[in-house]
């Protein structure tokens, strides 16, 4: 054996790589949670301050926003269940 054999430095174990995508899904699902709490938090308080017609509005516009964002979340981990898996 040569004397570059033993010079080399051991190898650091590589992280496992996830693209941006798989990153930037986590977040906006952790995001959309945080927006659905906040809605349904809001929606308690008119509750509880007997503002009902402020409900009569608001659950339409979470159900829109809803629906939007969890098809949009379906297909974005999709999309990178599909990269990670090309990999």
């Amino acid at each position: 054996m040569s004397r570059q054999d033993f010079r080399q430095k051991p190898q650091k174990p590589q992280k496992p790589r996830h693209n941006w995508l798989f990153r930037w899904s986590g977040r906006l699902i952790k995001y959309f949670c945080l927006l659905v709490l906040g809605f349904g938090l809001v929606t308690l308080m008119a509750i509880a301050l007997g503002f009902l017609p402020v409900i009569h509005f608001v659950f339409p516009l979470i159900s829109q926003i809803a629906r939007f964002a969890a098809t949009f979340l379906l297909f974005l981990g999709a999309i990178a269940t599909i990269i990670e898996g090309l990999r």
